[in-house]
C-alpha cells in the first residue's frame, strides 16, 4: 500500500469499554515499526506452541515498547492509510505528565533496573554477600547500573553482564559488604546508551503509566 501509514492488530479478547459497547482489543504501531527484523508474530516458544495465557495461536512481539502493543490472540492485521483512531491507543497516554508534551503515546520502555535477590524485607548475615537483578530499556544498551545501600545517597558502579540478546533484559550484579549489623535501604537505577537514567522519584501522570524510579528494597542485617 503506497501510501500506508499504521498497521493494526487486532485481538479475540474483548471487553465493555463503556456502558453497551463491546469491543476487541486492537493496537496500531507504524508501518515502520512493523517492518523492522525484530518486530514478529510469534506462534511459539522455546520450540512448544504459545499456551493460551502466552497468545495461542499467535501473537505480536514488539520489543522495546511497552505490552500494549504486542496483542495476544490475533484474528486480524490490517494496514491503514491514516492514524488509528482506536480506544485503546487512545487510552494509553501519558496525560499532564509534568516537564512532557501533553497527551504523547506510551511507547518506548523507560530506563529501568530492579534487585531480584536479595528479596525486600530478607534477613541476612554480617557477610558480603551479591545483589542481584536485571535492568533493560526501549532507548538501546544498558550502559550503567548502580547500587546504593542507603536509599540513593550514595551510588557506587555494578558488574554488568551480557544481555542474552539484543532485546533481551541486561543482568547485573554487586558484592556488596554491610558495615555492621542493622536495617539498610537497598535502592538501584540504570543508564541506556542515550543518556537516560532513572529519576529518584517518578514523574506524575494522570494514568499512572511509565513508572521508573529508583528501585529500593530494604533488609536487615545481624551478627
Amino acid at each position: 500500500v503506497p501510501d500506508a501509514m499504521e498497521v493494526v492488530f487486532t485481538g479475540a479478547d474483548r471487553g465493555r469499554a463503556e456502558p453497551g459497547r463491546v469491543i476487541s482489543y486492537a493496537y496500531s504501531i507504524s508501518v515502520e515499526q512493523a517492518l523492522r527484523s525484530n518486530t514478529l508474530l510469534v506462534w511459539a516458544m522455546n520450540d512448544d506452541p504459545l499456551s493460551p495465557d502466552h497468545g495461542f495461536p499467535l501473537r505480536l512481539v514488539v520489543p522495546g515498547v511497552y505490552g500494549m502493543a504486542s496483542v495476544k490472540w490475533l484474528t486480524q492485521v490490517r494496514v491503514v492509510t491514516s492514524p488509528f483512531a482506536g480506544y485503546f491507543p487512545a487510552e494509553y497516554r501519558y496525560v499532564d505528565e509534568p516537564g512532557a508534551s501533553q497527551d504523547h503515546p506510551v511507547a518506548e520502555m523507560r530506563v529501568k533496573a530492579v534487585i531480584a535477590r536479595p528479596e525486600h524485607g530478607a534477613v541476612l548475615p554480617l557477610a558480603p554477600f551479591v545483589v542481584a537483578g536485571t535492568a533493560w530499556s526501549g532507548s538501546g544498551a544498558i550502559t550503567r547500573v548502580e547500587l546504593s545501600p542507603d536509599g540513593g545517597n550514595t551510588w557506587s558502579d555494578a558488574d554488568l553482564d551480557a544481555p542474552s540478546s539484543q532485546y533481551a533484559a541486561n543482568p547485573w550484579r554487586f558484592l556488596w559488604t554491610p558495615r555492621g549489623p542493622g536495617s539498610y535501604m537497598l535502592a538501584v537505577k540504570a543508564t541506556d546508551e542515550a543518556g537516560h537514567s532513572q529519576p529518584l522519584e517518578s514523574s506524575w501522570n494522570a494514568h499512572g503509566y511509565g513508572n521508573n524510579e529508583v528501585h529500593r528494597i530494604e533488609v536487615e542485617i545481624r551478627e
